[in-house]
């Protein structure tokens, strides 16, 4: 109750004490520490076996020369990988438990027994890796490669150069512990006199002996990504020359199949000059952390590239609009999709430039100038070219509205349906009254042709008038129609007055003058039929008519102009009211 955070122990069982006193008993007998087992791997420096650690009762990794006795050199190797690594307490080094001597003087060391198997082999086995783990194998192995950076960083900030970093010599748990092993060769930064490592994997100057560093180790590690990411060890060659040029003065191709953001790292850490390579093992781990992180962006951006080429294909076959768009916008939501999860998606954003300059282009030569106008708002700038195209379609466009704009102004002009009120109105109450005029005329005994000339004009004047104050005149203008009738009507009228005043004027028989008129008003009429409004014919016919019939009885010609007359207006009627057949409208 005073201190309820301290532990409670019950008494020793005593099975317990009973182990406990045998173990005590061996110790104190001087006997064998270890109880070896199997052989489980070789090395350079040794082999090594598993082991029942005596004073502990546990199964352990011990390793010890290679023909169970050694001479002071590789005694002297052996002490020193077990001071290295005994130096490294790290959670991605092998623990060394204890170092010592077997009854023959040769060291032992005694380390951790991993339950694993090579990282090498997992490489070559996707299916160990899949039941290992839920992650595909690409995720797997580059969090084990970021455990091997972690082991390599600490052990240079140890002052250490491990100098054989190869799948070989990292081990993976079956509980997804990783370790990197094989610390034999390992030494102080500087110059060597001997030449150490793995050809496959080794850095340029490790072949000449030059001074080592971290970044020797950050090529190794590099040189592991690649046959992480290829399958293959970057340096090969069927000859020992053609091994050491691919050291020494080779170049190392990275295959297309690899991330661009990972072929850009193996590239600098593969580079011949140290100074290029990335400054540490940390370093390394941190793009490799950032190309996990943007993967799914990278992913993105790959299946954005697919539809991008299938977008390429579709308008140079040129396939339907809808079809084309469909493909447009799934790959312009995967770019962007990818840029919002990582924004420096430098691939993504080139991409989706590249994808909507190539839609802009298909717009631009299709003559979309909206369409166009719209796609290049998604470009932050576009190329002079395009803007040069896009300026030109704009001022086409500008030039086919205007022709529009003045299509549509004709079209309103030429339509027979506008101001077809003012007409109806205008034409009905003049042609009623052309038809009073001779009744009143022969009711008070005023000759026909001084009625047409000296009345007909004056009256219809003031009737006009009386039209345009009232504003019954102002749909008049409103069509091309209208004007052109206003001007044939006030021209034929003009005409009338003045021929019938040269006639009175010269003593021509008013007789002659009233026929004269019959037909002087089919003439007129009949032009206007078939210069502005076809549908007026059958009104120049009743003229014409007229004119027969006053020839052949003049004294009916009072009688004749009011029936012709109101004829006119009926036609007006007929033709005005119903307004323009379709054909014509569309004329």
């Amino acid at each position: 109750v005073a201190n309820p955070r301290s532990s409670l122990s019950p008494p020793t069982e005593p099975s317990g004490a009973q182990r406990a006193d045998s173990v005590l008993a061996k110790l104190r007998g001087g006997g064998e520490r270890f109880v070896f087992g199997e052989r489980i791997g070789e090395g350079g420096m040794g082999v090594v076996h598993t082991a029942t650690q005596v004073a502990l009762g546990r199964v352990v990794a011990v390793k010890r020369p290679r023909d169970g006795s050694a001479g002071a050199k590789e005694a002297r190797a052996l002490v020193a990988e077990a001071l290295i690594t005994g130096s490294l307490e790290h959670p991605n080094v092998i623990p060394v438990y204890e170092m010592d001597v077997d009854a023959a003087g040769s060291p032992i060391l005694a380390m951790k027994r991993i339950e694993g198997e090579p990282w090498s082999r997992l490489l070559r086995d996707a299916d160990a890796v899949r039941a290992r783990s839920p992650s595909e194998p690409l995720v797997f192995h580059l969090k084990v490669f970021c455990a091997v950076c972690d082991a390599v960083h600490f052990a240079h900030s140890r002052g250490v150069i491990h100098r054989d970093i190869k799948p070989d010599n990292v081990l993976v748990g079956h509980f997804g512990e990783v370790y990197l092993a094989a610390w034999g060769i390992a030494c102080a930064p500087g110059a060597v006199t001997r030449i150490s490592g793995t050809p496959a994997y080794m850095a340029p100057e490790m072949l000449t002996c030059e001074d080592l560093s971290p970044r020797t180790d950050v090529y190794l590690l590099g040189a592991v990504l690649f046959e992480l990411l290829t399958g293959e060890a970057p340096h090969r060659g069927a000859t020992s020359q053609a091994l050491l040029a691919s050291i020494l003065v080779s170049d190392v191709s990275v295959p297309a199949s690899v991330p661009d953001e990972l072929a850009e790292l193996l590239g600098a850490c593969l580079a011949r000059d140290p100074a290029k390579r990335p400054e540490s093992a940390y370093a390394l781990r941190l793009r490799i952390d950032a190309f996990l992180e943007h993967r799914g962006s990278t992913a993105l951006a790959a299946r954005a590239d697919l539809l991008a080429v299938e977008l390429a294909s579709k308008i140079a076959r040129d396939v339907v609009r809808a079809s084309v768009y469909e493909t447009f916008t799934e790959c312009r939501f995967a770019y962007r999709e990818a840029l919002r999860s990582w924004p420096d998606n430098a691939h993504a954003r080139a991409g989706l430039r590249a994808v909507v300059e190539r839609m802009l282009d298909r717009e631009i030569a299709s003559g979309d100038l909206p369409a166009a106008k719209l796609l290049a708002a998604d470009l932050a700038e576009i190329s002079p070219r395009a803007r040069t195209a896009l300026a030109a379609l704009e001022e086409r466009e500008q030039v086919a509205a205007e022709r529009m704009e003045r299509l549509s102004r004709l079209e309103h002009e030429l339509d027979p349906r506008v101001g077809r009120g003012a007409r109806l109105g205008v034409g009905v109450g003049v042609g009623l009254l052309w038809t009073l005029l001779p009744v009143v005329g022969h009711a008070v005994g005023i000759r026909f042709g001084q009625l047409e000339t000296l009345v007909s004009v004056g009256v219809t004047l003031v009737v006009l008038a009386a039209f345009a104050l009232t504003g019954k005149l102002a749909g008049w203008r409103a069509s091309q129609l209208n004007r052109r009738l206003v001007r044939a009507f006030g021209f034929v009228l003009l005409v009338e007055a003045a021929a019938a005043s040269v006639l009175y004027a010269m003593h021509v028989p008013n007789r002659y003058v009233g026929r004269g008129m019959f037909f002087y008003w089919f003439f007129a009429i009949g032009l206007v039929a078939v210069t502005i409004e076809w549908r007026l014919v059958p009104a120049a016919l009743a003229y014409l008519a007229g004119f027969a019939i006053v020839m052949e009885w003049p004294a009916a010609r009072y009688a004749c102009a009011t029936v012709v007359n109101f004829s006119f207006t009926l036609f007006l009627a007929f033709v005005w009211l119903r307004g323009a057949p379709r054909s014509e409208v569309d004329r």
